[in-house]
């Protein structure tokens, strides 16, 4: 019977959740995802995810209206590592922004 061979692979799990501070310009040390949310003042209250290499991030990615006072809005999408990020929230109350980063496992099979 022959050896058994490993070989390394890199696979990725959540790492903790951080809270970031809303229209604010970010960079990722990682790739993760960013989740955002907010309750909508009226019809011209949204949130907008911007996402690339620039700094300031000009590259929108989502961008999410409410139709009528006191709804909920929320959007989430990835980002590269190294890239720079920006969520831009409008006439909306109770926002929230978080980072979840994807941290590389490497493991032996």
């Amino acid at each position: 019977m022959g050896a058994k061979i490993t070989t390394p692979f890199r696979s990725a799990k959540f790492g903790a959740r951080v809270l970031k501070s809303i229209n604010t310009i970010h960079q990722s040390a990682t790739a993760g995802f960013i989740c955002a949310w907010a309750i909508g003042l009226d019809s011209n209250s949204y949130i907008s995810g911007f996402t690339d290499g620039s700094n300031p991030p000009t590259t929108i990615v989502q961008k999410q209206s409410g139709y009528a006072g006191g709804q909920a809005i929320a959007l989430s999408f990835e980002v590269i590592k190294e890239d720079f990020f920006a969520v831009v929230f409008n006439n909306v109350t109770d926002s929230y922004l978080s980072w979840v980063p994807l941290e590389n496992v490497w493991r032996l099979v």
